[in-house]
């Protein structure tokens, strides 16, 4: 994953780059992912 973190991924606000992060493991954002692709 990005950011130098293999078991998930940091996620901010883009308007905020120097914010608090949100960490979700690797298998949820994966799932989120699929879910936001099968809602077509």
């Amino acid at each position: 994953m990005s950011d130098g973190h293999p078991a998930g991924l940091p996620v901010r606000d883009s308007k905020s780059p120097h914010g608090p992060v949100v960490f979700f493991p690797a298998a949820a954002w994966s799932a989120f992912i699929a879910d936001l692709k099968n809602t077509r």
